[in-house]
């Protein structure tokens, strides 16, 4: 009998959903305002994940904030763990508040990638690694064979372009290299940047200084796919509760008044161990207990 080799299911499933990410974004083109294409095109790739994602990971598009009141630009989408958080502000239609220590992930989202663009992500980048996170900041990929023993929380920062308007012709370096100038430019680390997925081009992974070029201009949409899911779930995994009294200027713990009747936990202990000590004292003196 003759075989025939057939495409894994996955891929098979993360290969119709490029399509459809695509027939989407050129749907959205017919449209000459860059609003409405913006809004297609991030709706089209949080709708994509989530239908693949677990549904605890929630999507959804706004803002981050610390305890401290510091803010993050506009962030395209948000990936935050409904077991453990919620957003501070919730509006039906528009973007959500987040607090810092619910961000597990951020997908910027971009019709083309361009320099103007690319110094944009670099700066969202650089303002999560300052938010104040359980008291301390994101760390930047680890990289080396490092764990995360450390326990040290991390947010993963990723942009996911539909074209680049660098030639396809050694793409790969050409983006690399523009890269590396912003950051130089603005003064901020590159290893924030943890992936730039160009679905016509490829994937570079900065922190490890790595690409990989898609084939025939399409594919590469699984490879990004995997690394974000694999990426939540362990991430996930190691988040702590927060406490949310962080997020108030006024500790829970003021203002309140003691009402008569109450009594402590060890003002209880210390009046039954002196009962306890008059019994056997008059025990002991041959009397009996009225």
């Amino acid at each position: 009998m003759e075989s025939h080799a057939q495409a894994a299911p996955l891929d098979q499933l993360l290969s119709s959903a490029e399509d459809q990410l695509w027939s989407d974004f050129d749907r959205a083109r017919v449209f000459d305002h860059s609003g409405v294409i913006g809004s297609a095109r991030e709706g089209a790739v949080a709708r994509f994940l989530r239908e693949h994602l677990p549904e605890r990971f929630v999507v959804t598009t706004g803002q981050a904030v610390d305890a401290s009141g510091l803010l993050t630009p506009q962030l395209d989408l948000i990936l935050y763990d409904s077991h453990l958080s919620a957003p501070l502000l919730r509006h039906p239609t528009g973007p959500e508040l987040v607090p810092a220590e619910a961000l597990i992930a951020v997908v910027e989202v971009k019709s083309k990638f361009t320099r103007e663009e690319a110094t944009r992500c670099v700066r969202a980048a650089t303002s999560l690694s300052q938010l104040d996170v359980y008291g301390e900041n994101f760390v930047a990929s680890r990289v080396g064979g490092a764990d995360a023993a450390d326990g040290a929380p991390r947010c993963m920062y990723s942009i996911l372009a539909f074209e680049s308007d660098l030639s396809a012709a050694d793409w790969a370096a050409s983006e690399w290299k523009r890269l590396r100038e912003v950051t130089s430019e603005t003064n901020a680390d590159v290893s924030r940047i943890d992936r730039l997925t160009v679905l016509s081009r490829g994937l570079l992974v900065p922190p490890t200084c790595t690409a990989l070029p898609a084939q025939d201009g399409k594919g590469i949409l699984r490879d990004w796919f995997l690394h974000l899911t694999d990426f939540l779930v362990r991430e996930a995994a190691r988040r702590l509760p927060y406490d949310w009294d962080r997020y108030s200027r006024r500790p829970r713990s003021t203002g309140w008044e003691q009402l008569e009747g109450y009594v402590s936990v060890n003002q209880a202990k210390r009046d039954r161990t002196q009962t306890t000590d008059a019994v056997a004292s008059q025990a002991s003196k041959g009397n009996r207990p009225s």
